[in-house]
């Protein structure tokens, strides 16, 4: 379990990189998307659940604040421990600890799910899985260290390119000598 551990935070700080180079944004940002796929979706969950039972959709309004509460606050404590230690110039190991085991949580508990749950309908089912699946995306990237601040290369390239491509079709007739 540790080694695919490793695996994933090696994978995930590659895809960390190369959307910073591509966007300018760094992995917190990214993180944030996914909680807005993760909430979205777990909302459609209660949603479908209240056409079989009533009660269920309001109960998961109160499920999905206090979940979208608490995963909005640990995405940005993290956003602050990776900002301190980056002033610091040290890693915080109890942090880095706690966010292992956070990490190694989450996989068991989607593994476990996907076990359990494996007989459900696909309306049911898939809502929960991009859930639990955005869950561990957000764990995993909390966990890799914050890109340094840049603008987005690749948008720098393709404006250059968009420029040069103006000017050889800009219809002004370049001076010709006599």
């Amino acid at each position: 379990m540790l080694q695919l551990d490793a695996w994933l935070l090696k994978i995930t700080e590659k895809v960390v990189r190369r959307f910073n180079w591509l966007t300018g944004k760094d992995n917190f940002w990214l993180a944030k998307l996914f909680f807005a796929v993760g909430i979205s979706s777990l909302m459609i969950t209660f949603y479908i659940w209240m056409f079989v039972f009533p009660i269920i959709f309001f109960a998961g309004g109160l499920i999905v604040g206090l979940i979208g509460a608490s995963q909005w606050l640990f995405i940005r404590e993290q956003e602050m421990v990776s900002e301190k230690s980056a002033l610091k110039g040290a890693k915080d190991l109890m942090n880095e600890m706690s966010l292992r085991n956070t990490r190694l949580t989450s996989l068991l508990a989607f593994f476990m799910y996907n076990i359990f749950f494996l007989g459900m309908p696909l309306m049911f089912f898939v809502p929960q899985l991009i859930f639990f699946a955005s869950d561990i995306v957000i764990d995993y990237l909390v966990s890799v260290e914050k890109p340094p601040f840049k603008r987005s290369m690749a948008i720098e390239w393709l404006k250059n390119k968009i420029n040069e491509l103006t000017r050889s079709l800009d219809p002004t007739p370049s001076p010709q000598p006599v």
